[in-house]
């Protein structure tokens, strides 16, 4: 499972950390608090993991259930 969620992470990481950038440059000038930016940023690095694990434990379950039934999964997902 580890191995599968870092795969899903990398293929959304560079999207992912251009807009918690771009969304803490925001909340920076329309604020201008260096707190609220950081909780935000915690925030959504967190959430980042937290989506790459459960993503890959739906791809595993998807994955497994397919064995099951004798069918191949795109590799896609």
């Amino acid at each position: 499972m580890t191995l599968l969620m870092w795969e899903q992470y990398k293929k959304t990481a560079r999207f992912m950390q251009a807009l918690i950038l771009l969304a803490c440059v925001a909340i920076y000038f329309t604020t201008w608090q260096w707190m609220a930016v950081l909780v935000f940023f915690v925030m959504m690095q967190v959430s980042a993991f937290l989506g790459a694990a459960w993503g890959a434990r739906i791809k595993e379950r998807a994955n497994e259930a397919a064995r099951r039934r004798g069918d191949t999964l795109d590799r896609r997902l």
